[in-house]
């Protein structure tokens, strides 16, 4: 498996969020990722725990207090 599936900006966000999906720690990884983003000006782009930077801050707010916006280029699974 590619690893930069998951980093924003790839093509591949729904093939990483798939790979999510089936991963047993998946909540682990969204958990840390969370965490991460707590931290004041602190943003973990890309895939984690399933979700997008973006997808992310809709369901949980704004990470730290950085808009996350570096999921322009997934923007497809936003829809999803």
């Amino acid at each position: 498996m590619d690893p930069e599936i998951f980093t924003s900006g790839s093509r591949s966000c729904r093939a990483a969020k798939k790979v999510c999906m089936s991963c047993p720690v998946r909540a682990e990884c969204l958990k840390e990722a969370l965490e991460f983003e707590a931290e004041p000006g602190s943003v973990r782009h890309g895939v984690w725990g399933g979700l997008t930077a973006h997808e992310r801050t809709q369901l949980f707010g704004e990470p730290g207090g950085v808009a996350a916006h570096d999921d322009d280029r997934c923007a497809e699974t936003h829809a999803s």
